[in-house]
């Protein structure tokens, strides 16, 4: 009896095997065939809403070597937006889950950062310890778009930029969970602020078109705007 009980769990095993080519992942894709999104920048339009990304110096599969990646799409919702983003890149899928920063535009946060907060804590793919800034006197897709060069994005300065306020030590970069938790907790919060500044004022061989990102102290959050 012991002999026949382990021959069907055998064979159990290998019809197991053998249903899923041998990957126990359905919707498996190569690195190649991703885009991997590395910034997003969520700001107002007339439409709803404009979702802007880069990919960083990943590129994934529309571009080679160290080439950067930027798109912009409006719509109604961010998940619209989302949709039409996939419309315009060459890759078969946008990759959100290694998303190193999210950027708001100063408008989108004088009218609310609920919505966004509320779509980053449902979001299967993005990290709620993911770093957020508020862009001050500007949208995020200025910033998301112009910073940096075909080599280097928005990632590679709000990277560098993060770096040098822990080493200034006067300023705090705070996470998309921390803001969600000190809103309900105390309906109010702070967020780093940054400005957008042409490279060519900090980085002396800076083309004339680049942008940079540059501390601009704290955006002061009460009751969700």
């Amino acid at each position: 009896m012991k002999k026949l009980i382990c021959f069907i769990c055998a064979a159990s095993l290998v019809l197991l095997s053998g249903c899923s080519g041998g990957s126990i992942y359905t919707n498996y894709r190569e690195i190649e065939q991703l885009m991997v999104i590395q910034t997003m920048g969520f700001d107002k339009s007339p439409d709803g809403i404009t979702l802007s990304v880069s990919t960083g110096n990943s590129g994934g599969g529309t571009s080679s070597g160290s080439t950067t990646a930027r798109m912009s799409a409006s719509a109604k919702t961010i998940s619209l937006a989302e949709d039409r983003l996939r419309d315009y890149s060459a890759s078969e899928e946008l990759f959100f889950a290694h998303t190193s920063y999210i950027a708001i535009g100063e408008a989108c946060a004088r009218s609310s950062l609920t919505p966004f907060l509320d779509y980053i804590s449902r979001s299967v793919s993005l990290r709620e310890g993911t770093p957020l800034f508020i862009i001050v006197g500007n949208d995020a897709k200025t910033l998301v778009l112009g910073a940096g060069s075909k080599d280097y994005d928005a990632t590679n300065v709000l990277k560098s930029l993060e770096r040098n306020i822990k080493l200034r030590g006067d300023l705090q970069v705070f996470t998309a969970a921390d803001i969600s938790a000190n809103l309900n907790r105390r309906g109010a919060c702070l967020i780093t602020a940054i400005s957008c500044a042409k490279s060519k004022d900090v980085i002396e061989d800076a083309a004339d078109d680049e942008l940079t990102a540059i501390p601009a102290g704290y955006a002061v959050i009460i009751n969700g705007k």
